[in-house]
């Protein structure tokens, strides 16, 4: 109702995010007579546990993936958004949502940390590689890269993408370091990108 439209909303921000708010305001997304008044909320609440958390469990459902989308891109990138949404790309309903959305934050470091991190995990490997992949070399990107060389549950994957970059990464990555445990990874991942010329 129209009338009284305005009022329940002020009650809803007052009453602010909890598990009791956010979750019955999530489904009623899929009602197009609350979905604006809905939307207005969840992005006043902002991103909390409780308000990502139902999202990201809703982008399996097609009738409210676009406004969750949205509400997602809103909030940005954040320990609050990142982390639920880099476990989701588990989930092949969401991987590709979740996948744009990531996309769609551009690389920071809040994204590029826990990408990085989240390539030890074979089941979303190659999604982490693809959304690594397609934001390119730049400092945010090559140095936890970099980094990661020295773990040898990611370094496949790292060079991987290092090499995919090719020659735009190398102003990224700094000379190795004779001695050091990234000596030997990096100076052949650097190798391999100068033969791909």
């Amino acid at each position: 109702d129209p009338n009284i439209r305005d009022s329940v909303e002020r009650i809803l921000l007052q009453y602010g995010p909890s598990d009791v708010t956010a979750r019955p305001l999530v489904g009623a997304l899929a009602d197009p007579n609350v979905r604006d008044s809905v939307e207005r909320i969840l992005l006043q609440y902002g991103p909390s546990r409780e308000t990502v958390n139902p999202l990201v469990g809703a982008l399996a459902n097609p009738n409210i993936r676009d406004s969750v989308e949205r509400i997602l891109l809103q909030y940005g990138p954040s320990r609050e958004t990142v982390n639920p949404l880099v476990g989701a790309l588990a989930d092949p309903e969401r991987v590709d949502i979740v996948a744009r959305i990531l996309q769609g934050y551009g690389p920071s470091n809040e994204i590029v940390r826990p990408l990085v991190g989240a390539l030890a995990d074979p089941n979303i490997r190659d999604s982490v590689e693809r959304i690594l992949l397609q934001y390119g070399p730049s400092n945010v990107t090559a140095r936890p890269l970099v980094g990661a060389l020295a773990d040898p549950n990611v370094r496949d994957s790292v060079e991987r993408i290092l090499q995919g970059y090719g020659q735009a990464a190398l102003q990224f990555i700094r000379p190795p370091i004779p001695g050091t445990k990234l000596y030997e990874p990096l100076t052949s991942v650097i190798n391999q990108i100068l033969k791909s010329k």
